[in-house]
């Protein structure tokens, strides 16, 4: 799995001058598998020794891409392997 962060920025919407729009209530980190289409979010940097993701004391749940939500509408217009404009924190696996 690949850990990406979750960046947003507010964005021009409407004709309106300095009317925005922001999605909010993402998680902070995402960790995305491509093979198996799956990923996990996480509200803290999760805990990465040796290369292997600790989820040992994690609620986490292995979500599949075609799950609705806003992380999955994400990865499928800009998937990792599609785009290179964000460099992942750290790659890893389960453990």
């Amino acid at each position: 799995m690949t850990i990406y962060e979750t960046v947003t920025a507010s964005v021009p919407t409407g004709n309106e001058k300095g009317h925005l729009m922001k999605t909010q209530k993402l998680p902070k980190y995402v960790a995305w598998n491509s093979g198996v289409q799956l990923y996990v979010t996480f509200d803290e940097n999760p805990s990465v020794i040796n290369g292997l993701l600790q989820l040992k004391f994690a609620r986490t749940v292995l979500t599949h891409r075609s799950t609705p939500s806003c992380v999955s509408a994400l990865l499928s217009r800009n998937a990792p392997e599609k785009s290179k404009s964000k460099a992942p924190i750290a790659t890893v696996k389960l453990t």
